[in-house]
C-alpha cells in the first residue's frame, strides 16, 4: 500500500502553469487576432515608408555628393561689384536708398534689410578717428542677391550684386 512517503516522493502530473498572453508583453485582453492583425499591418506600413525615406536621402545624397563626376549642371552666381554716384538730393535713409537702387538695378527691393549705424570714434594707428554713420542694404532671393554700403561722408555708393548665370534677363 502506498504509504506518505512514497505519495510524496513521487512528483504529480500537473500542466505546466500558463502566462498572462501568448506573446511577450502583451496582456492576454490584447493577444487576440484583431490587434495583432492592426499590429503587424502598422508595423508593414511603418517598415515601407521607412524604407522609401531611407533609399529617397541615399539617392539625393549621392546626386549632391557626386555632381561634378555625374556632371550634373547646377547655378552658379556671377557676381559684379558696382560703385555709383548718388541722384540730388541724396536719399534721406537706409529705406530711400535701397528704393533708389531697386530702381536703378531693376531688382525688387520692398523685402530688402535696411540698417544704419550711427558714427562713432575708433582707434586707427593710435590715434582716435570719428568714423561717419554708414548705412548697409541686403537683399536675397532666388534671382538676386544685393548688398550694399553707403557711407555719409562720400558722395557715392558701393554695392554687390551677384546673380545667378541660369537665370540672367
Amino acid at each position: 500500500m502506498n504509504s506518505s512517503a512514497e505519495i510524496l516522493s513521487k512528483p504529480a502530473n500537473r500542466p505546466p502553469q500558463k502566462t498572462n498572453g501568448g506573446y511577450l508583453f502583451l496582456p492576454r485582453s490584447l493577444s487576440r487576432g484583431a490587434f495583432l492583425k492592426w499590429l503587424r499591418r502598422t508595423h508593414a506600413w511603418f517598415g515601407l515608408w521607412g524604407a522609401t525615406l531611407g533609399l529617397l536621402f541615399g539617392f539625393t545624397g549621392i546626386l549632391m555628393n557626386h555632381r561634378d563626376i555625374l556632371k550634373i549642371p547646377i547655378g552658379r552666381m556671377e557676381p559684379k561689384e558696382i560703385q555709383m554716384a548718388l541722384p540730388e538730393p541724396k536719399p534721406a535713409d537706409p529705406k530711400a536708398l535701397a528704393a533708389w537702387l531697386g530702381q536703378t538695378l531693376n531688382v525688387d527691393t520692398s523685402h530688402a534689410r535696411a540698417r544704419k549705424e550711427p558714427g562713432k570714434t575708433v582707434t586707427w594707428n593710435n590715434q582716435p578717428v570719428q568714423q561717419p554713420a554708414s548705412w548697409q542694404i541686403n537683399l536675397r532671393n532666388p534671382q538676386h542677391l544685393l548688398s550694399a554700403e553707403y557711407w555719409e561722408a562720400t558722395p557715392s555708393s558701393r554695392s554687390n550684386k551677384a546673380m545667378p548665370t541660369c537665370c540672367k534677363p
